[in-house]
């Protein structure tokens, strides 16, 4: 099948997880590309995520009504499965160590994939130490940038516990806004393995809002600009976002809403309503820029954890973006 070319503007010091950089060859450049249908489903994309949050503004949980944030269904990349981004023989794709598998006895969880960088997603320097490679996200002029990596197989929530960080620097006044930056876990809930997302499905994306404080409702990230913070994803601040599943019949329900789970609470739903669940990606994204201005400027990121793997170099990456990247 023909393939358009998919044109979507994009971009270690001491901490918890701080390991040594490994040697190796350089990543390749590789070209990102959208198959056909996804260029005639862009827009069925934010329909779908509309409906997939339908309702939320009451969301049912053990906490009082929430509001929903005025971006709902404008993430471009909530409804997405980002695998589709790039062609079926990718090396993102077909890794040998995607489907190593995860065991419980012994406790086992494979490394996975390389990380795969999107949109503006480039490799580059940290601003304040340029033999430190790093990635590198330009949000500005409505840019879309990430990095997606497959986990491995069998791998579920339980198994992330204090493997979902980071650190990240943002350059000049450049915020969390608008439902970015975040991870994104593809999971597909029935764990048949396949990521076959729709209104009420099993599959769907958690979302973990960068921030520290109380995911959309209070992160802005405003005093974390221009210096390197370290954030634990799975730490006690009520960040992770549910919503996706409350249509499912088996709703979140988390102590300040469906909107702002916990990690603990993240990982009690799905091991209760979701017991054969698998993680299948972990994917680290900004798309918010073209409706929420303070998103949009230059980001850096470093030791980017998800699961056994860490980016601490370039080689940890299988390519970059293509769309155009400003940011020294």
């Amino acid at each position: 099948m023909k393939r358009l070319k998919l044109n979507i503007l994009s971009s270690k010091g001491h901490n918890a997880m701080s390991k040594k950089k490994n040697a190796g060859t350089k990543a390749s450049m590789r070209t990102v590309w959208l198959a056909p249908a996804l260029s005639f489903c862009v827009a069925a994309i934010l329909l779908i995520f509309a409906i997939a949050h339908s309702g939320q503004a009451q969301i049912t949980s053990t906490s009082a009504p929430q509001t929903a944030p005025d971006w709902l269904g404008k993430l471009m990349v909530g409804t997405l499965d980002v695998t589709t981004l790039v062609p079926a023989n990718d090396p993102a794709l077909v890794d040998p160590a995607n489907s190593e598998s995860a065991t419980d006895d012994p406790p086992f969880l494979p490394r996975g994939g390389l990380y795969k960088l999107f949109g503006t997603g480039q490799s580059g320097a940290d601003p304040q130490n340029p033999f430190n490679e790093v990635m590198k996200f330009d949000t500005t002029s409505g840019a879309i940038a990430g990095a997606f990596r497959i986990l491995g197989d069998h791998v579920q929530v339980k198994m992330l516990t204090n493997q979902i960080e980071l650190k990240f620097y943002f350059a000049g006044g450049k915020q969390c806004s608008g439902g970015s930056p975040r991870f994104q876990l593809g999971i597909s809930g029935d764990g048949n393995g396949n990521f076959n997302q729709f209104p009420g499905g099993p599959d769907q994306n958690a979302f973990g809002y960068l921030g520290d404080t109380n995911g959309f409702q209070t992160g802005n990230c405003l005093a974390d600009s221009n210096r390197w913070v370290h954030e634990d994803m799975t730490d006690t601040a009520p960040k992770w976002d549910l919503t996706q599943w409350v249509a499912s019949g088996k709703p979140p329900t988390c102590t300040s809403g469906a909107f702002n789970c916990r990690w603990d609470e993240v990982v009690d739903y799905f091991q209760t309503q979701w017991p054969n669940h698998r993680v299948l990606n972990a994917v680290l994204v900004d798309d918010s820029s073209g409706f929420s201005a303070t998103d949009a400027g230059c980001a850096y990121y470093d030791l980017v954890n998800t699961g056994a793997r860490t980016y601490t170099n370039h080689q940890d990456a299988s390519g970059s973006g293509t769309a155009p990247n400003s940011c020294p």
